[in-house]
């Protein structure tokens, strides 16, 4: 397994595996280490692999060649955001994270809406894995789940440190997916029959 916490079975019990889907990554890290999609990827699936670290860029090109990566950050605003690591100033993991150190570097963002715009290929993606440090109301603000992007599965990574950003947009995706499982601090939906 390759995720952090065999989220792979949690997959496999919503998604039919027999034949290639698609999959869309956000916070997707590197590229093959704590990956909720690269089992999928070695299934034979394909996908958009988006992180806004720069250091990941290399090892999608020799580990997933068949896959789209992106290095953006997804946000509400199409802008220049400034991360400590892989989290975006305004967090408050960042102010910890500067103060260890880390790397802070400038990355230019794009919405949820407009990257489907540009990718509408994965609009109806299997799964959307989203893994951005407590900013899931950043990508949801500019996703327009009924309309633009639907996907099927979704892998919320919503707690770090025993906070969770449920509270912040739990209760617009409860109204088209169904809260299916939980594995760590991950949480699963899936989209309900006929929305």
């Amino acid at each position: 397994m390759y995720s952090q916490n065999n989220e792979e079975e949690v997959i496999a019990k919503y998604l039919d595996l027999s034949k290639p889907g698609t999959y869309v990554d956000v916070g997707s890290g590197p590229c093959t280490e704590i990956s909720n999609t690269y089992f999928l990827y070695k299934l034979g699936w394909r996908g958009l692999c988006i992180d806004a670290h720069p250091d990941y860029a290399h090892g999608y090109t020799i580990n997933r060649p068949k896959d789209i990566f992106l290095n953006i950050a997804v946000w509400d605003k199409e802008t220049i955001i400034t991360m400590s690591n892989t989290v975006p100033e305004g967090s408050w993991l960042f102010d910890e994270y500067r103060q260890k150190n880390y790397k802070m570097i400038s990355v230019a963002t794009k919405t949820m809406d407009q990257i489907i715009g540009t990718y509408p290929q994965f609009a109806d993606a299997d799964l959307f894995s989203l893994d951005v440090e407590l900013s899931e109301n950043k990508v949801f603000a500019k996703c327009q789940m009924a309309l633009v992007f639907r996907p099927k599965l979704m892998i919320i990574e919503h707690q770090v440190r025993g906070i969770s950003s449920k509270p912040l947009w739990e209760t617009e995706i409860l109204e088209l997916y169904d809260h299916v499982d939980t594995v760590a601090s991950n949480a699963f939906y899936l989209r309900k029959p006929g929305v």
